[in-house]
């Protein structure tokens, strides 16, 4: 649930969620990043890196908005997917604003159209969000444009760069045009980014995904066995899960050099991040056919349902 529906909030200044949606890859979680000025969703140049729907406050003394990063729109081959896919869509129901987004160095494919037409079936105003402007010339980007503005009854249409932040200072502006400024119900968030289980999981599994690259982006999984304090130092286990025991000769790399890089890149953003020593031990297990495990599933906080 993204609202509450019993207390009101004033009215006045502008206040509700904006849910980001596009294909995997097109940039969500890294103008989420950008927004709010620190690292809220972990990002790589691999496909489907977002597994959950993220949620952060962007507040200020304008406005209060619940920014929604879901998990890319794909055709899905396992049950993990096809969870991933139901949460993105089921986050648009409980939006105020859409922002559809897309990748302007790719252009106009097959997926960009159908998530543009499943955002569609809500009554939410929606924006398109052209990201990566900084990859086109200019020349190619104004025909995108108005290719675009005929496919979709979009509010505005705005080229941006959320890598080096062209055109994001207009987000602001561009959000609050489209917010309701009548009482709504209060925002509470989603609990995912919340726990600190799920921030370290994410943490690890990003180092994962730079160490590994196209070896195995998507069979691998990380949970948090146990997080515990001992004077002053937070100790945290965890099992790194891949699909085959082939897969685990990789990860951990020869004499486990590839999971002690892993490892330290990791150690060192959680301590950044709490401010103290970490102790931090990674146990790689094989559970083959994971992606299809409804308990597995279930542990990484991914909607239940077939």
């Amino acid at each position: 649930m993204i609202s509450t529906g019993t207390e009101k909030g004033p009215a006045g200044p502008p206040r509700g969620v904006v849910a980001l949606v596009g294909r995997p890859n097109v940039g969500k979680s890294t103008l989420i990043n950008r927004l709010l000025g620190k690292k809220i969703a972990i990002v790589s140049p691999v496909p489907q890196t977002t597994r959950n729907v993220i949620s952060a406050f962007w507040e200020n003394p304008r406005a209060r908005i619940l920014l929604l990063d879901t998990p890319g729109i794909h055709r899905p081959h396992h049950l993990m997917n096809r969870r991933m896919v139901r949460s993105a869509f089921q986050a648009l129901h409980g939006a105020d604003l859409i922002a559809v987004m897309m990748d302007a160095q790719t252009g106009i494919g097959p997926g960009d159209r159908f998530v543009i037409q499943e955002s569609a079936r809500g009554d939410q105003p929606r924006i398109l969000l052209i990201n990566k402007i900084d990859k086109v010339r200019k020349s190619r980007l104004l025909p995108l444009i108005e290719e675009l503005s005929h496919l979709g009854n979009f509010r505005e249409i705005l080229p941006i760069s959320a890598l080096d932040g062209d055109n994001c200072d207009r987000m602001e502006e561009v959000f609050f045009r489209h917010l309701p400024s009548q009482p709504v119900p209060e925002m509470i968030p989603m609990p995912t980014e919340e726990t600190p289980e799920f921030q370290t999981a994410e943490i690890i599994r990003e180092k994962i995904l730079f160490a590994t690259r196209e070896e195995l982006p998507h069979s691998t999984a990380v949970i948090i066995e146990k997080i515990e304090e001992r004077k002053g130092i937070t100790w945290i286990h965890a099992s790194l899960i891949v699909e085959r025991d082939s897969q685990k000769k990789i990860v951990i790399g020869r004499q486990g050099q590839k999971l002690r890089e892993i490892g330290e890149a990791a150690r060192k953003e959680i301590e950044s991040n709490l401010g103290h020593q970490v102790m931090l031990k990674i146990w790689v297990r094989s559970v083959p056919d994971w992606r299809g495990d409804d308990r597995m599933l279930a542990r990484l906080g991914l909607p239940s349902g077939k």
